[in-house]
């Protein structure tokens, strides 16, 4: 059996001699194992001793092992230190690190690929340029959308300023401005010549007019004005021209702005200077802004025809003649033609005196682009018209309405049912609404599902009473003729619609009704009609009444509110028919928000055609 060594006491023991081994668990020699480490140095063999035996050890006299059994301590303990030695760690950074090893050269790119590296660098570099660029364009665009935010608030801020204080000073003085540059929304006067094209019926003269209006907004005021009138009224007839008092008013009306109207309101005189033809611009401003004088020039006519030209000079700011006028001071308001004075300014809904009666074709404002899409449009409309016709002609009720509805023509119906049956027995109903378009007794009788209902018409074409799908009772303007036939309609158990006004009106306002109906029957059942159109207005006074009902179907859009009212008695109070008329009128009126008026037939022709309409 060998022998054991016992490097503490030098001595060798054996197994026989030992006492006898504990069973000791592996988890209590571990805290044995790690508090002698604690406490002490670890064996070579794994045996924790304390500090003091080490010492021990080390004082105790050398032992060895020679090849005979014998121990040496004295060498074993230099085996060990040479041994602790050699396990010693070395100091970091005594030599420094090798360097890596470099990769290994790839194959030489040929001419082909090196072109395709370069372009491919070309492009990522015209990219970052225009990535800067476009943060650039942003950086400008906030600064200057900041700069004109502020500049709108100084502008708006510098008039309403401007306005007080022309207020507190004109009402003892006599304003003299500028129509273009004080009074309208907009410098542009294209729209106006344009106006005048269409309405004249003269395509050759529009299509020109929108080929010239790039050189006209390049060239100066004076220059595009005399092109725009030797475009427009050259070869036109002095006689037949009526736009400037029946149709142009309307659309100025509408561009009027309000800071320019308190500001002539307030003064004593008024005196409009404008580059506008004084056929185009005399009747508004004298009829409907109240101007006492109007300098402009005037269009020079050969042989009953204007030949686009304009007498004399501009006239802006001299030769006024106001020594004569006798209006007291003279005081100069604007003439600027700056956009940013003028985008600040508001519509102005005031009107010294209402406009009730305009006439002509065309419901939009006439700019270039939407006077285009226009063009290009009315084939589309014809074809329009005529299938909204043949609908109305030969498609019951129940199924027209929605593909009405489908084509662009909305309606709106508020209590159909609770006025069909009459009280009088064996009598027909009469409806009697206000009048704004040839169809209101088609959207009646459509309202109602047909029911026999018959719309007594006055001064109808021949072609607008053949392609109306309900059956018409014609008038002829004698009283006791026209009594006898409506009177034996509702004999006879029909529904008659009828129109009291005698004509239409555009505006919200009612004309006087004619008494005559309220001599027809003890109750009526008052209809209250609204409508709106998109682009063309189906009523004309000057123009060709026949396409009434072709013009208004060929509105893309068009929308209809048809209200039946409460039946309201004739015969109430004792009063006269006229007394019933003007009930009736009063009724219809506060349902619809217009104002009644004692306008007949009579005064809108005189107005807008210069004849009594008979």
């Amino acid at each position: 059996m060998d022998p054991v060594i016992d490097l503490e006491s030098g001595g060798t023991t054996s197994e026989e001699d030992a006492p006898p081994k504990e069973i000791v668990s592996e988890s209590q020699q571990s805290r044995k194992l790690f508090g002698g480490v604690w406490n002490g140095f670890l064996g070579i063999d794994g045996s924790a001793r304390g500090l003091d035996a080490v010492n021990n050890s080390c004082n105790s006299p050398a032992s060895s092992v020679d090849d005979n059994g014998e121990f040496r301590g004295q060498e074993s303990v230099g085996l060990l230190e040479k041994r602790l030695d050699v396990e010693k760690p070395k100091k970091k950074g005594s030599k420094k690190p090798p360097k890596p090893p470099r990769p290994p050269k790839g194959p030489l790119l040929d001419a082909a690929d090196q072109k395709l590296v370069r372009e491919i660098s070309e492009l990522a570099m015209l990219k970052r340029a225009r990535a800067e660029r476009m943060k650039a364009l942003k950086k400008m665009k906030a600064s200057k959308t900041s700069s004109s935010s502020s500049s709108c608030s100084s502008v708006f801020a510098m008039v309403v300023t401007v306005l007080f204080c022309l207020m507190l000073i004109l009402p003892d003085r006599t304003v003299v401005f500028d129509v273009e540059g004080t009074l309208l929304r907009s410098t542009n006067t294209f729209h106006y010549f344009m106006l005048v094209a269409l309405e004249g019926g003269a395509l050759f003269r529009v299509l020109l007019l929108l080929l010239l209006y790039p050189l006209i907004c390049f060239v100066n005021e004076e220059v595009g004005v005399r092109v725009m009138v030797m475009v427009t009224f050259f070869g036109m007839r002095r006689s037949g021209f009526r736009f400037g008092r029946s149709v142009l008013p309307k659309h100025f009306l509408d561009d009027v702005g309000l800071e320019g109207f308190e500001v002539l309101r307030e003064a004593k005189g008024r005196v409009g200077v404008s580059c506008l033809p004084e056929e185009m611009v005399e009747g508004f401003l004298r009829e409907y802004m109240e101007v006492e004088v109007v300098v402009c020039r005037r269009l020079k006519v050969v042989g009953g025809f204007y030949v686009g030209l304009m007498e004399g000079d501009h006239g802006r700011g001299r030769g006024l003649g106001l020594s004569g006028v006798g209006l007291g001071d003279v005081a100069w308001v604007g003439s600027s033609k700056k956009a940013a004075l003028h985008h600040v300014f508001t519509q102005c809904k005031r009107r010294p005196k209402p406009l009730i009666f305009h006439d002509g074709r065309i419901a939009f404002k006439a700019e270039p682009l939407p006077t285009l899409a226009i063009l290009i449009w009315v084939p589309f409309s014809l074809l329009l018209s005529l299938f909204r016709i043949h609908v109305a002609l030969f498609v019951p009720y129940n199924l027209s309405i929605p593909i009405f509805a489908f084509t662009g023509m909305k309606w709106r119906l508020k209590n159909p049912n609770q006025n069909q049956t009459n009280d009088l027995k064996g009598q027909g109903q009469l409806y009697v609404c206000n009048h704004r378009t040839l169809l209101d007794p088609i959207y009646v009788s459509a309202s109602l599902n047909g029911g026999g209902v018959r719309a007594v018409v006055y001064s109808v074409s021949r072609f607008s009473e053949l392609i109306a799908p309900i059956k018409t009772v014609m008038l002829t303007r004698d009283r006791e003729e026209d009594r006898r036939r409506m009177e034996s309609e509702l004999r006879s158990g029909r529904g008659l619609v009828v129109c009291p006004e005698g004509t239409t009106c555009r505006e919200p306002f009612l004309l006087r009704f004619s008494p005559l109906f309220a001599e027809l029957t003890e109750e009526v059942v008052p209809v209250a009609i609204k409508v709106h159109v998109s682009t063309f207005y189906g009523t004309t006074a000057g123009g060709f009444k026949s396409l009434d009902p072709v013009f208004m179907l060929m509105n893309p859009f068009t929308s209809y509110k048809v209200e039946f009212l409460e039946k309201v008695k004739t015969t109430t109070g004792g009063g006269s028919s006229i007394d019933a008329a003007n009930h009736v009128q009063g009724v219809i009126g506060r349902a619809l928000g217009f104002e009644c008026t004692s306008l007949t037939r009579k005064d809108k022709y005189m107005i807008l055609a210069g004849k009594s309409g008979k």
